[in-house]
């Protein structure tokens, strides 16, 4: 999104008397669109793996760019060395 239209969404209830902008959700309508929790979403906006805008202390997502995430986008680079299944007998 431009920063124009993220500049209305954060004046917009004082200068274009509370206009609100559908599409737009917070961390908690995020986390329950992803199936994951509050926390979640914040860490991974945090390191830019979700598209969202951080507005003072409170994140904001566009809908539809959530929706159109899959899983494998959210997950870590890979399973860290030595976390697979042990081996016996070595």
């Amino acid at each position: 999104m431009n920063n124009l239209f993220w500049l209305l969404f954060c004046l917009g209830p004082f200068v274009l008397g509370g206009l609100f902008f559908a599409g737009l959700v917070n961390v908690n309508e995020a986390a329950r669109i992803l199936g994951l929790t509050p926390r979640q979403v914040r860490y991974l906006a945090l390191k830019e793996r979700l598209p969202g805008k951080k507005v003072g202390r409170d994140w904001i997502f566009d809908e539809d760019k959530l929706r159109s995430i899959t899983p494998p986008t959210l997950q870590r680079g890979g399973a860290r060395p030595g976390s697979g299944p042990k081996q016996k007998g070595k």
